[in-house]
């Protein structure tokens, strides 16, 4: 009787134990259903759903505040999503929030994320509609990570490629990296690159003064045409140089020959030298000449020497005249007359 007793007494226990578990994870599940609490409902368009479904999860801030109700279509591209979420809750949602549609982990069930909104605008009120955002649509981010992957094998083999290219010990970027002498004739070539374009930015401003020599030329068309004619100019005088130049050459030229005959070389130079004494003479002569007791030197500067040479000049053609008179009367006189005629007929 007693064993009887304990045997009821235990299943009763175990009976109990088992309907307060029931109990305990039916107010569970309707606790995480909303079923026994105070909520408000919501309503959220999505083109796409995305994975979620009736019973998944509702979270502001990371926090579960509700669950998806119910999930329709209101045409064949819009999906109507009803939400329960806490009545607790309404005060910090706003009529801007925004629903979006995430995974819980990375590849875990979706859940509905809510974000409350600006604090300036209005609390949301029961039965209103939020605005959504598109949910990410991982098979098209895990095409294109595909396509990236694949793009990125191909730039790894055009990138080895380049590397061997590269490694070439007779190719310009290794020259540049593992000869010194060719990075110093670089690193050289940049400095007077950049000594040339300081040296230029100096030279611009004087380039573009108006009244200077180099704007003239680019912007004057007088100036122009006087250099294009200078140019014709010194083509010309180019082309008569090289005519001179081959007539200066030719074997018959007396040049030619001053250059090429040592004999006739020999005698300009003793001609030169005579005409060199003869200068000397003449500079002596000259010296003398200039002395002021010279004759030569009264005659050309002393006036009163020059008067008196020009009176005895005078006086001596006068006694020429006077004698060729007298030769005359001579002639007609009869005493030397057959002298005359002897004289004429030897």
């Amino acid at each position: 009787m007693i064993t009887t007793n304990t045997y009821y007494w235990k299943v009763g226990l175990f009976s109990f134990i088992g309907l307060l578990l029931f109990i305990l994870t039916i107010y569970i599940l309707g606790f995480n259903q909303n079923l026994f609490r105070s909520s408000f409902v919501l309503y959220a368009r999505f083109s796409n759903v995305s994975g979620l479904k009736q019973g998944s999860t509702v979270r502001l801030s990371g926090i579960n505040v509700g669950t998806v109700a119910r999930i329709e279509f209101v045409s064949d591209s819009l999906v109507l999503v009803k939400l329960f979420i806490d009545k607790d809750i309404q005060p910090y949602l706003k009529a801007d929030a925004i629903a979006a549609i995430s995974s819980d982990g990375l590849v875990g069930d979706k859940v509905l994320e809510i974000v409350s909104g600006n604090s300036k605008s209005r609390e949301i009120k029961n039965n209103d509609t939020i605005a959504s955002i598109a949910p990410i649509q991982w098979e098209t981010l895990l095409k294109s990570v595909l396509k990236s992957t694949q793009n990125a094998e191909v730039i790894t083999g055009e990138w080895r490629t380049f590397s061997q290219h590269l490694n070439q010990h007779k190719g310009l970027i290794y020259q540049l990296i593992r000869s010194e002498a060719f990075a110093t004739s670089v690193h050289n070539t940049v400095n007077n690159l950049e000594q040339s374009s300081h040296e230029l930015a100096l030279f611009t401003p004087a380039l573009n003064n108006k009244h200077g020599t180099l704007n003239q030329l680019l912007n004057n068309a007088a100036w122009s045409d006087q250099v294009r004619q200078t140019l014709n100019h010194l083509q010309s005088t180019s082309h008569q140089l090289d005519i001179f130049s081959m007539t200066l050459n030719q074997q018959n030229g007396l040049l030619y020959h001053i250059m090429t005959n040592d004999s006739l070389r020999i005698k300009i130079d003793h001609t030169i030298d005579e005409l060199d004494k003869t200068a000397s003479a003449l500079h002596v002569f000259s010296n003398r000449m200039n002395q002021p007791n010279t004759v030569l030197y009264k005659i050309t500067n002393d006036p009163k020497t020059a008067q008196q040479l020009d009176s005895i000049v005078r006086h001596i053609d006068q006694g020429v005249q006077e004698f060729r008179n007298l030769e005359e009367a001579a002639k007609a006189s009869f005493i030397f007359r057959s002298y005359f005629k002897k004289k004429q007929s030897n």
